[in-house]
């Protein structure tokens, strides 16, 4: 059982790395990215700590990360990637709250807030920076499990 919902997770954080990286291109169509990123969110969610209606609200949130916290016209800089990662690692927090994932959750935070600033920032490949900011959301959900 634990190895499919490992497989799962790493096929959902495929998916959604694909959705960043399709969303984010010229050609891409911006709400995919988001509306793969909160179903993935769910869906793993779903995996792993089974399903709540709480979960619902982590889709609405998944759409306010389509900012990078700048001006436009301006390129992002490393504080903008720590606000962007700070948003991402909250995305989940409904899940939190209803479930009790707090020691978990402080722990995905922890990891996720860095990578996700030193990703953006030092990753000059807009493919990999892209697709990196999607899978890395997905694949830390299961540190939630994290309890004392």
């Amino acid at each position: 059982m634990i190895l499919l919902k490992i497989l799962g997770t790493i096929a959902f954080a495929a998916f959604c790395g694909w959705a960043w990286r399709f969303g984010g291109s010229k050609n891409g169509i911006r709400w995919v990215r988001e509306a793969a990123t909160g179903l993935t969110l769910i869906l793993t969610l779903t995996i792993w700590y089974g399903w709540s209606f709480w979960y619902i609200p982590i889709m609405a949130l998944s759409f306010i990360e389509s900012t990078y916290f700048k001006s436009k016209g301006s390129d992002a800089k490393w504080y903008n990637w720590l606000a962007c990662g700070a948003l991402y690692a909250l995305i989940p927090l409904p899940a939190v709250i209803v479930k009790g994932l707090w020691i978990g959750f402080i722990c995905r935070s922890a990891l996720l807030i860095p990578v996700i600033t030193l990703w953006r920032t030092f990753q000059g490949d807009v493919d990999w920076s892209e697709a990196g900011v999607g899978v890395w959301q997905i694949i830390t959900l299961p540190m939630l499990m994290i309890h004392l």
